[in-house]
């Protein structure tokens, strides 16, 4: 009786030792979205039909004038907005983000990595500008 007791002491010893350095992965957004991805859309040339082939379907549309338009990228970009020269008209705002966490339970770091683009496509179906952000961020 104390053999089977011991085996299974050991062998939750173990699991509880695997179990502390198991690492978790969670990621949500856009799958597609990558830096490399994001680098094929060239500004005045890519169509909405070659962004949706390349990133899928956006999380958001925003659809805003050229005055509304620069005051949400204002809002949204509060250290170095870009200037996004647009005409007057409508313009559509796609936006796709990428979350992802990694951790361990112990020992090791926590380690994030957020990516955000925001594509602007004019009236023809043209985007006009892209914006690319991709941020990591690691804590103990």
């Amino acid at each position: 009786m104390f053999g089977v007791l011991r085996h299974k002491t050991a062998y939750l010893a173990v699991a509880t030792a695997l179990i502390a350095l198991v690492v978790s992965c969670v990621s949500t957004g856009a799958p597609k979205l990558s830096e490399s991805s994001v680098s094929r859309i060239a500004e005045g040339e890519t169509t909405e039909r070659d962004i949706s082939s390349l990133l899928g379907k956006p999380e958001q549309i925003l659809i805003l004038d050229k005055e509304s338009l620069e005051h949400y990228i204002a809002r949204l970009a509060t250290r170095n907005p870009p200037d996004p020269s647009l005409i007057e008209g409508h313009y559509e705002v796609w936006t796709y983000s990428r979350w992802s966490h990694i951790s361990s339970l112990v020992l090791f770091t926590s380690y994030e990595t957020a990516k955000l683009c925001m594509l602007i496509i004019n009236s023809d179906g043209i985007c006009v500008k892209k914006l690319y952000v991709e941020e990591r961020h690691m804590e103990f």
